[in-house]
């Protein structure tokens, strides 16, 4: 009886400076350059805490960052702006069916400007070359294809702008 209690001491004692060394060890390897998380405690009270018998002090002395509950890391793509409508690509006259040409007004070099008849099949798609007034040419077989429906439309496309679709309807 008196040899389990002797025992119990020795093992409580050894159990104690495991878990001091390691401590130490944790924060020696954690901060190699010496330094704690904590400015205000160095390792001499970090080795400081284990008392005579082995135990731990208190876990007040150790420093446990905590993580603020609020602060959260989100990923945001690059917003889009609008073009503003003052500065949108719009027709200059009204589409009469199988008609040969469109006129724009307001093109900006660059954009991108797809012709869309009512079933939104693709009938014209092309590279605006200088800015101002723009002039669609179409052949015979796309104004029949784009004048087929009673509606088509128009979607321009602008690097760093959302692109915007333009619906029209055909005049017979």
């Amino acid at each position: 009886m008196i040899g389990g209690v002797i025992m119990n001491k020795i093992l409580t004692s050894a159990t104690g400076l495991v878990a001091a060394l390691a401590l130490v060890g944790v924060a020696a390897t954690a901060n190699a350059d010496g330094t704690t998380g904590n400015p205000g405690i160095n390792n001499a009270q970090l080795t400081a805490t284990a008392t005579t018998n082995g135990q731990l002090a208190d876990d007040d002395s150790v420093y446990f960052p905590q993580i603020a509950s609020g602060h959260t890391v989100t990923a945001h793509a690059a917003a889009q702006s609008r073009v503003p409508a003052t500065r949108q690509l719009r027709l200059s006259a009204r589409y009469h069916q199988n008609g040969r040409t469109l006129t724009f007004l307001k093109a900006q070099r660059g954009t991108v400007l797809t012709l869309h008849n009512g079933k939104q099949q693709c009938v014209k798609r092309l590279t605006i070359a200088r800015d101002g007034r723009l002039t669609v040419k179409l052949t015979r077989a796309q104004a029949q294809q784009l004048g087929a429906q009673r509606t088509f439309d128009y979607t321009v496309t602008t690097t760093g702008m959302r692109p915007y679709t333009v619906k029209c309807v055909i005049l017979k």
